[in-house]
């Protein structure tokens, strides 16, 4: 579950940067540059040999101009679809807004304003596409930017905290399941990651 891997994820790169610094940063970026790259060439040396393969009515033609190829990881493949390496992607750009709440880590307004707003913002943001029937593609970036302050937050926490908050955003997780359910039934989408279910569900998991 890529919510779930994101607060993990970015919980080991705030020790991280706690320990290391700066520099962490940079080593952080271009290894996952380097793994991207990798990675997204194969996926279009795969598409390539796919479409070359199999012939029409594949084309070589992409569907999505160049920077939606980007966020993407790369084109879909036929038969298999999406590519699963727009994670590196998205890992790549929430880095520095991580790296910005651990610069501002003395500032104690920052990260409870901040964090607090992209939270409020995001939720409220997914909760009225949702109610339209309209959740966000799987690639979408501006529905992982509230898992940097969620684990920033859980970071901050004991564990004792911790566990006075699962049942809290278990409560949550277990509401916006039942309204994910109501709106796949009125024939609306709310996605795969642009679920607010998901959201208290990733943070009631790792509590």
């Amino acid at each position: 579950m890529v919510p779930t891997f994101l607060i993990v994820g970015f919980y080991i790169t705030f020790n991280k940067l706690e320990q290391y610094g700066t520099p962490y940063l940079w080593k952080r970026i271009n290894r996952l540059i380097q793994v991207t790259i990798f990675w997204v060439v194969l996926q279009f040396a795969a598409y390539y040999a796919l479409v070359a393969y199999l012939g029409k009515p594949y084309t070589f033609d992409f569907k999505a101009d160049a920077w939606h190829l980007f966020l993407q990881g790369g084109p879909n493949l036929p038969l298999v679809q999406g590519s699963v390496f727009y994670y590196f992607i998205v890992l790549i750009m929430l880095t520095f807004p991580a790296y910005l709440f651990h610069a501002t880590r003395n500032i104690k307004w920052f990260a409870p304003v901040v964090g607090g707003a992209i939270f409020i913002a995001t939720v409220v943001w997914l909760e009225a596409r949702n109610l339209q029937g309209k959740g966000l593609s799987y690639w979408r970036i501006e529905q992982f930017f509230v898992y940097v302050p969620l684990s920033y937050f859980l970071r901050s926490r004991t564990p004792g905290q911790r566990r006075k908050l699962f049942p809290i955003f278990t409560v949550l997780w277990l509401i916006f399941s039942v309204q994910d359910v109501i709106i796949r039934q009125g024939g609306g989408n709310p996605n795969v990651y642009s679920r607010i279910s998901l959201i208290f569900g990733s943070v009631a998991f790792v509590s």
